[in-house]
């Protein structure tokens, strides 16, 4: 990626978050004494923290059929994106949008197909089960990286991916029998959806050599997700208000912050490494379950995170150690 004059620069009055969100540095390019890439792992560390609460939020919903959940999920989710650029943004909140182009149309329309597969993956079959099957996102994103954006997918990360895959292999192999054929195949949609939609936030945020601001794919795939899933439920959406608000928090917090920062660290990593590093989404999935529903996790989610954490860490460190920033090999 080509940098730029800006220098990247955190002043002491002002969180770490708050900066993020500054339109200065989600528009401007990095300067070289910077670390893009270990700054790109802190954002992803956070969106998976964030993301891997997705499991017990939708499990606490009551009645609501899966094509409703999308629908609140995905209106709550545009209008907390909205909110946030319009915050940030102001008077040049329209530039924003539409700045992201035809790779943040697509981006939104992959990510907004992932919605439903998450949804119907996760509520017909187990946890374990959806968390295994998203695990292969890595495979399919270096695959589609190497065929669609030319990006090298080098040694390093090819083995990383293939520890982390033991790791989540060992972590959720045991409740993979007890799946449900609709909830596997869903499954795979969203893997295969959110791979196409790390390729399209990768591709417009370094398009033309110069950085460009995908948080609005976000927003994009919210009014996508809600359009499709008011259509095929015929218009009836409403829901009780305890499952409203289970919804509300799955949109806004879980999937709008979540994968606002997802697309953040689309700046600093590449699309292969961006995949991997969204494998901490299952580390931290079964410890939020032990954490809001008194879940205890197994021997195996144990020593299955430890190895996915190892391959993270190795990646990283490699990185570091033989790369430019921002330039994984």
């Amino acid at each position: 990626m080509r940098t730029g004059a800006c220098k990247f620069e955190i002043n002491d009055q002002h969180s770490f978050f708050a900066e993020l969100l500054r339109k200065n540095i989600s528009m401007s390019s990095v300067s070289k004494d910077s670390s893009p890439f270990v700054r790109g792992v802190l954002i992803m560390v956070l969106a998976g923290l964030v993301l891997s609460t997705g499991g017990p939020i939708i499990r606490q919903i009551e009645e609501a059929s899966g094509f409703q959940i999308v629908f609140w999920r995905s209106v709550t989710m545009a209008v907390f994106i909205f909110l946030i650029l319009l915050a940030r943004d102001r008077a040049s909140i329209v530039p924003t949008l539409r700045g992201v182009g035809i790779p943040g149309i697509s981006g939104g329309l992959f990510l907004g197909i992932g919605f439903f597969g998450y949804v119907f993956s996760i509520t017909n079959t187990s946890v374990a089960n959806t968390l295994f099957l998203i695990s292969t996102v890595p495979f399919f994103t270096a695959i589609f990286a190497r065929l669609l954006l030319r990006e090298k997918v080098g040694k390093p990360t090819i083995i990383a991916i293939i520890v982390a895959l033991i790791g989540v292999t060992i972590m959720v192999g045991q409740g993979l029998n007890a799946g449900r054929w609709l909830g596997n195949v869903m499954g795979i949609v969203c893997a295969v959806a959110t791979s196409l939609y790390i390729i399209s936030i990768r591709y417009g945020s370094v398009r033309y050599e110069r950085v460009t601001d995908m948080v609005p794919t976000v927003c994009v795939a919210g009014v996508i997700g809600a359009i499709i899933a008011f259509i095929i439920e015929g218009g009836d959406v409403g829901i009780s208000n305890n499952d409203l608000a289970w919804c509300a928090v799955a949109g806004a917090f879980q999937v709008g912050l979540g994968f606002m920062l997802y697309t953040m660290g689309s700046r600093y990593v590449r699309a292969a490494e961006l995949s991997l590093l969204g494998l901490i989404e299952v580390i931290i999935g079964p410890i939020a379950v032990w954490l809001l529903l008194a879940e205890l996790p197994d021997i195996y989610t144990v020593i299955g995170g430890a190895v996915v954490l190892l391959a993270i860490a190795g990646l990283a460190l490699w990185s570091l150690r033989t790369s430019q920033p921002g330039n994984v090999s």
